[in-house]
């Protein structure tokens, strides 16, 4: 939405906010992590396992958001 930049009002705002928080909230899972699935949805860790001078040919690059990375 920040790249469409649409016209809201801050009524419009919070409630996109609420909505998103509460989407959010039911895909968060014990561990921190997030799942794709509200049910089944199988275990695994919330990041890789990258060793320091080896090489991971297949890995694919960063994508940049803002200031982070992924």
């Amino acid at each position: 939405m920040s790249y469409i930049k649409p016209q809201i009002s801050d009524e419009e705002l919070c409630f996109i906010l609420q909505t998103t928080a509460i989407n959010l909230s039911r895909l968060l899972r014990m561990d921190g992590g997030f799942s794709r699935e509200l049910a089944r949805s199988p275990s695994a860790p919330n990041a890789a396992q990258i060793k320091e001078g080896t090489d991971y040919p297949d890995r694919p690059k960063p994508v940049y958001l803002k200031y982070k990375k992924v």
